[in-house]
């Protein structure tokens, strides 16, 4: 049986069905289409600090590293 591809999904943080485009790719979690359940919207939205960033790799199926906060501030002053 063929699987039909699948264009959009449901953002648990803001209830919204979006495109996929408009998820974070998330290669490990094979159960959500291999993408994060937040929109980049809301991760952008909430990850205002380390804790938050820690909080969104936990509901998102992502491995904490301490590299993260400062990886996300170097991209974020060049946006």
């Amino acid at each position: 049986m063929k699987r039909s591809q699948v264009s959009s999904k449901l953002c648990i943080r803001c209830n919204r069905v979006l495109p996929l485009g408009d998820f974070y790719p998330n290669k490990a979690w094979t159960a959500q289409r291999y993408h994060d359940v937040w929109c980049k919207e809301c991760a952008a939205q909430y990850c205002k600090d380390q804790d938050t960033l820690k909080q969104y790799c936990y509901e998102n199926n992502r491995q904490w590293k301490d590299n993260f906060w400062d990886s996300a501030v170097k991209k974020a002053q060049y946006v």
